[in-house]
């Protein structure tokens, strides 16, 4: 009885070790990719940030969309300056289906037009070198409309009404 019971407390505490070892490979690889992508931001290399989502990614936004996004994000916060990793988690779902790692990336990033946080989220089965980025969420006061923008439209709205 007793060594079944250290078996079992064994094979847990080596499922641990191993899912922490998948959780450290997960988050190198994630930051290789997030380092990847603010240089190719700050080069202003727009396929080579492209080409760091994944198909999932594209499989929601499409690449041209987002091609475009990121161009008129470009224009609203500046150029890039730095970032730093704030925050980040590692979760593994089991399923039917396999099992899904999935890692989140929180940076606080500057860029010329002020500071943004960027989440970022990666997923993969635990056996990419690489992993690619499945969700890039930005916030940042820079991005929503100023006072100016919101007169400009009221008095484009205002002047399209007068039009007969």
């Amino acid at each position: 009885m007793r060594s079944h019971r250290f078996a079992g407390v064994a094979l847990v505490g080596l499922g641990l070790l191993l899912a922490g070892c998948g959780m450290k490979a997960s988050k190198e690889a994630a930051e290789t990719t997030a380092t990847k992508l603010y240089q190719a931001w700050s080069n202003k290399d727009w396929d080579a940030v492209l080409g760091l989502y994944s198909p999932q990614f594209y499989q929601e936004t499409k690449k041209e969309q987002w091609r475009s996004i990121i161009l008129g994000l470009h224009e609203k916060l500046g150029d890039y300056k730095s970032h730093q990793l704030k925050d980040w988690n590692y979760k593994t779902f089991y399923g039917t289906g396999g099992n899904t790692q999935t890692t989140v990336l929180i940076y606080e990033v500057r860029y010329t037009h002020g500071q943004a946080t960027e989440t970022l989220t990666f997923m993969g089965n635990g056996t990419e070198k690489v992993l690619k980025i499945a969700g890039h969420h930005i916030t940042s006061p820079a991005l929503l409309p100023t006072v100016s923008d919101k007169s400009s439209s009221a008095g484009a709205a205002q002047k399209g009404k007068n039009k007969p």
